[in-house]
């Protein structure tokens, strides 16, 4: 099929509507232009699209959506396109269900600002090839790869981040994914990291030791369902100003241990959930600054194989949420929480129904008559001054 100029208008969104099974050479001069967005927008029948130099894109600075949905392409060559003034290429392929590879590495991607969700649910996608020209310019990456079901690695180096904010979700549900490394990217300037690897269910490790993460506020989810994970590298990462550490290692179901010694969590407010489903975890010896804490309703939750938890130095005077907090922990026979303090009676602090026969407690009097109903009467109780 050949598109010709009559069926553009001045607008900024351009549709073509196909029947049956195409492959569409683009041949026409669009030079006067400046946003192509949606122009093949949920063309579900088309399985290849190839574009020549005279498909004119020298002055287009909008691409978002250009592929959108076309479920059911499986071939692009878009080698020819000329990008170098593209600003937007949000969802650019987002939805192409059926296509298997995809080769950038000849576009100028120096002024791109916005790749949010570009390959977004590309579920077959096993090959990606980023631009060689780098991305000095790039802001935000949210959801860059998310949903990317097939994908068990991708090159990065070409991926400039220092000027980016925004990477929440960035590797979202990248199931297949066994490696990834992002020790050269610069975090620096990077205000949400939420989510960055949540569902990676085949990421076996990750060392986050070189990123800079000044910036941040929060690492909630950052690594929510990574079933897989085993080893993760926190050294010299500065977690001062996170305020939020919520569900950031929920169901992270073969972690046998972790070391979070360094991390600096004075300011944070949110633990709710932080190690819910760890269901390999053995021990668990925390020397968090929990000062300004509020919430830490299921904190612990499903460590099924736990045996320790010690939790010496935690200061709770301002936590209004327990619930839940070490429950279904069926092998937890040693708890340390000596100087945890709170005003009202709890009822679901402890699940002593679903705790072993004998165990060792260590609170203090003030506390011990706050959950004295939760304790099972088998325990033995150690009281602090």
């Amino acid at each position: 099929m050949t598109i010709d100029s009559g069926s553009f208008k001045a607008k900024t969104e351009h549709t073509f509507e196909l029947q049956g099974n195409h492959s569409v050479y683009v041949l026409i001069d669009i030079s006067k232009i400046d946003s192509i967005e949606q122009i093949f927008y949920q063309i579900d029948k088309m399985i290849s699209i190839s574009f020549t130099t005279k498909f004119n894109t020298k002055n287009i600075v909008n691409m978002n959506e250009k592929f959108y949905y076309c479920t059911s392409l499986t071939s692009i060559e878009i080698s020819k396109l000329n990008t170098k003034n593209l600003h937007n290429a949000q969802s650019m392929f987002e939805g192409c269900h059926s296509l298997i590879s995809i080769d950038l590495s000849n576009l100028n991607f120096k002024s791109i600002t916005n790749m949010i969700q570009i390959f977004y649910e590309d579920f077959k996608l096993e090959s990606i090839i980023l631009p060689k020209s780098g991305t000095p310019n790039l802001v935000t990456t949210m959801e860059m790869f998310g949903r990317c079901q097939s994908l068990s690695s991708i090159d990065l180096s070409y991926l400039n981040t220092d000027n980016v904010i925004n990477m929440d979700g960035m590797f979202k549900y990248c199931a297949s994914l066994t490696s990834i490394d992002i020790t050269h990217f610069n975090t620096e300037n990077a205000m949400y990291l939420s989510g960055l690897f949540i569902g990676c269910s085949s990421l076996t490790s990750i060392d986050l030791s070189k990123l800079n993460i000044k910036s941040a506020k929060s690492l909630e989810e950052m690594f929510h369902d990574c079933f897989s994970l085993t080893n993760i590298n926190f050294s010299n990462l500065n977690t001062k100003d996170i305020t939020v550490m919520s569900s950031m290692f929920q169901n992270c179901e073969s972690l046998e241990s972790i070391d979070v010694s360094n991390f600096d969590t004075s300011k944070v407010t949110d633990m709710s959930l932080m190690f819910y489903g760890c269901s390999s975890l053995k021990t668990l010896n925390l020397k968090f600054d929990t000062k300004n804490v509020e919430n830490m309703f299921a904190m612990f939750k499903y460590c099924t194989s736990i045996n320790s938890i010690i939790l010496t130095d935690f200061d709770t005077s301002k936590v209004t949420n327990f619930n839940e907090m070490f429950h279904v922990c069926p092998k937890l026979s040693y708890l340390d929480i000596s100087h945890f303090s709170h005003d009202d009676y709890l009822e679901n602090f402890l699940e002593k129904n679903n705790l072993p026969d004998n165990g060792v407690i260590i609170t203090n009097q003030a506390f011990e008559l706050k959950i004295k109903d939760s304790i099972p009467s088998t325990w033995t109780t150690q009281l602090i001054d």
